[in-house]
């Protein structure tokens, strides 16, 4: 079960479900996307993460990022742009 995020910086935080499920929430609202599957597509997102991670104990933060785009891109494309959007406008 993961226990730890590696952030780009090297730094190491809790892993917290619940931020990621935030952020997927806030890309769906802002692509658009029907509030009755705003929380299945953060539950299947979630999901993903903690399959792809399977018995490790730490994750990456951009492995996080790259699997929650991919399960946005087939299930909520709107959304994924969303993101992307957001992360340019971050930098």
């Amino acid at each position: 079960m993961i226990q730890f995020v590696i952030k780009r910086s090297g730094a190491k935080e809790s892993f917290d479900p619940e931020k990621i499920r935030s952020a997927v929430r806030l890309a769906c609202r802002e692509g658009g996307v029907a509030d009755e599957e705003v929380e299945k597509i953060a539950d299947a997102v979630l999901n993903k993460i903690v399959q792809s991670a399977g018995e490790r104990q730490e994750i990456k933060s951009v492995e996080i990022r790259n699997i929650a785009l991919k399960e946005l891109d087939s299930s909520a494309p709107a959304a994924a742009a969303g993101w992307r959007t957001y992360e340019q406008a971050k930098r």
